[in-house]
């Protein structure tokens, strides 16, 4: 067993050298291809020689290169005008593979192809390894792993190959047409840039190139070649260019598979019109889709301004009162005090709660007694269930069955039972609450405080849904500025239609008198002793205070104006012991309501929580790329 462990270790140690610990893990693999710059040369015998400068940044290990020699998709040559669509007369017959290396520069420009500069800032490598690259035959071609560890940075691979037999001799002309990017390059690319050169000026020189219309094809100046250039082409997206150059400069035909015999001008012509007219009409459509999205963006923005204004005049901006007074001190008398609520807020909060126990002892229905024992303690009692509304009758059921018994319970009996979180059977304050909350909602709706706008609602959103097509729409076309902002609007919008309301004549009046009856409260330690209510309807007042959320500063303010008045009687039957009393029920009823439905919600949060041109002259592209012979894809590791 120690020789079997024994000869593991040695073998171990063997292979440390030839692992690379500090490569990139896949997983944090992540780089973009900026730029493909190829720069080639037909020879007078038929053959390509590339130069290539590939630009990714990010962080990768390396790039791996497949160039292709055979497009195996084209049919045979016979002769035909179909053939010069694309036939394997135009593959070549091998690859050679000459240098690979690394240019050290900080910026990337065709220039970069001068000899001069190559020699002087290019690290070639010196041979094949597992740190600098490995070339490995694939179907048709060669593929090129080139190695480069990169962090967050970016790095130029350099590399040069010849393709054989790749130009066609015809009777009338040379010609080249080959696929610069095959349709197996896995990346996208932000810049592809491509010149081939004859191998003496040609003034008569036609080019075609072929794939995305976005592309343009060139001759380049004085007739010593031509090019194509294309930005942001998406993977899996073959470009091609097609040359006829004078057939004296292929003076040495090497392969004689790679002669068609044919006059091939005027055929490779009514080919290329042909294919010019198709793209040429699908840019005219294109240009219909464009402007016509581009108008509908924009009169789409202009339509959703528009309604936004219309929505909040016609539906969202409340009716004018009829009450302009900053104060009010009357009680409107319509319906129970934790309707105020929802009237005020469209909610119904445990301040509403309080307000309702509190307006029962108010009305007499519940009496008070505060006991001395070691801790200061209020007795509950029952007297009598007098014109209790059903929302009354529940917060009764709850306070004297549910917790209490006998008609009597302790203050200190609710606070126990709001503790009991964890008992669904203890804890009765919460599904109480939301028992009683269900019934003040419904009961609020009988008042229609607000407008109903369903139907509305539903029609405007329906815009909005639109406008969210149109804008993704728009961002296939292009408009991304244009586009993110009709699907932000849209958003916005839909957000709007779905939460504004409006109140009724009535809800509206009700609401401005409420908001002046709390204008009151808020100043109430602002008025003269002669312009206060009587003390009796003071404890009335703090119910109200309640449920408007007010009640620790009214209840201050009314402490102040207490000592103010001298008034000290704190007899069992005086308005200022029921006052007093009342402030403390309040504070501690609002404490333990609060703390029972936070921690019932803190709960069920928990228990839900997961654990810990035909011309030849140049132009755009015609559509359609990936007929010429050769071709070849791309991907980082």
């Amino acid at each position: 067993m120690k020789k079997i462990i024994l000869n593991i270790s040695l073998l171990f140690m063997f292979l440390i050298p030839f692992i690379n610990l500090n490569a990139v893990s896949k997983d944090k693999v992540n780089y973009d291809v900026d730029a493909i710059y190829i720069n080639s040369e037909i020879e007078i015998g038929g053959a390509v020689k590339f130069k290539e400068i590939i630009k990714v940044s990010g962080t990768f290990n390396g790039y791996i290169r497949d160039i292709v020699y055979k497009n195996e998709k084209l049919n045979k040559f016979k002769g035909k005008k179909e053939d010069f669509y694309g036939s394997d007369i135009y593959n070549g017959s091998e690859i050679v593979v000459g240098r690979v290396g690394i240019l050290n520069t900080d910026k990337l420009t065709y220039e970069n192809f001068e000899n001069e500069f190559i020699e002087e800032n290019v690290d070639f490598f010196e041979k094949q390894s597992d740190s600098t690259y490995e070339i490995s035959d694939i179907n048709n071609g060669t593929s090129i792993k080139m190695y480069k560890e990169t962090i967050n940075s970016e790095t130029y691979f350099y590399l040069e190959y010849t393709i054989l037999d790749l130009a066609v001799l015809h009777n009338d002309t040379a010609e080249l047409y080959y696929n610069f990017i095959g349709d197996d390059f896995a990346d996208d690319i932000g810049e592809v840039f491509a010149v081939v050169y004859l191998p003496f000026q040609d003034e008569e020189i036609k080019v075609w190139a072929h794939g995305p219309l976005n592309g343009e094809a060139f001759i380049l100046e004085g007739g010593y070649g031509a090019a194509l250039k294309i930005n942001n082409l998406s993977k899996y997206t073959p470009i091609d260019l097609r040359i006829l150059y004078n057939k004296e400069q292929y003076s040495i035909l090497l392969n004689e598979n790679k002669k068609s015999n044919m006059d091939a001008i005027s055929l490779i012509k009514d080919v290329e019109e042909e294919r010019a007219k198709t793209a040429n009409n699908q840019r005219k459509r294109s240009k219909i889709i464009y402007y016509s999205l581009l108008s509908s963006d924009i009169l789409y923005i202009i339509g959703i301004l528009g309604l936004i204004i219309f929505t909040y005049l016609k539906y969202d901006k409340e009716y004018k009162s009829s009450f302009f007074n900053k104060y009010n001190r009357e009680f409107i008398e319509d319906y129970d005090v934790e309707i105020i609520s929802y009237l005020m807020n469209k909610n119904i909060n445990s301040n509403a709660f309080s307000s309702s126990i509190l307006n029962l002892i108010y009305k007499k229905n519940i009496k008070v007694e505060k006991i001395n024992s070691k801790k200061e303690d209020y007795k509950f009692i029952l007297l009598n269930k007098d014109n209790l509304s059903n929302n009354e009758n529940k917060i009764i059921n709850l306070l004297f069955s549910e917790i209490g018994s006998n008609n009597e319970v302790l203050m200190s009996e609710i606070k126990k039972s709001s503790k009991n979180v964890y008992d669904s059977n203890k804890n009765k304050i919460y599904d109480t609450f939301i028992d009683w909350k269900e019934s003040v909602y419904n009961e609020s709706l009988k008042q229609e405080f607000f407008e109903k706008n369903i139907k509305v609602k539903l029609l405007l959103s329906l815009y909005t849904f639109l406008g969210i097509f149109l804008g993704i729409l728009s961002i296939n076309a292009g408009f991304k500025l244009i586009s993110v902002l009709v699907i932000i609007l849209s958003i916005v919008y839909l957000f709007y239609i779905i939460f504004f309301s409006k109140r009724t004549v009535k809800g509206n009046e009700h609401y401005i008198k409420w908001k002046a009856f709390k204008n009151f409260l808020n100043d109430f330690g602002r008025f003269d002793e002669k312009e206060l209510p009587e003390i009796a309807l003071w404890e009335r007042y703090l119910v109200y205070a309640t449920v408007l959320g007010v009640a620790d500063k009214v209840s201050s303010d009314m402490k102040v104006k207490f000592e103010e008045m001298n008034v000290n009687d704190k007899t069992f039957d005086s308005p200022l012991f029921t006052y007093y009393m009342m402030n403390d029920i309040n504070r501690s009823l609002n404490r333990e309501i609060n703390k029972s439905i936070n921690n019932s919600i803190s709960t069920v949060s928990a228990a839900n929580s997961k654990m810990s041109s035909g011309s030849g002259s140049g132009g755009g592209f015609s559509s359609g790329g990936g007929f010429g012979g050769g071709g070849g894809g791309g991907r980082g590791f």
